[in-house]
């Protein structure tokens, strides 16, 4: 049987970071939350993932 190989590679936007951090540092300013449907949507479209395989 052979074996099969699976590399998944996760690459972060290099803005993501800093609108993580420019998120709780106004959270934490003003006392409110953030809403994290609109966080999570964000964070979505700054990560890409890359799936290859080997035989």
């Amino acid at each position: 049987m052979a074996q099969i190989t699976v590399k998944l590679s996760i690459r972060v936007a290099w803005w993501v970071r800093w609108y993580l951090t420019g998120v709780a540092l106004t959270a934490q300013m003003t006392g409110g939350t953030p809403d994290m449907g609109k966080v999570e949507r964000w964070i979505r479209r700054g990560l890409s993932a890359r799936v290859t395989r080997s035989p």
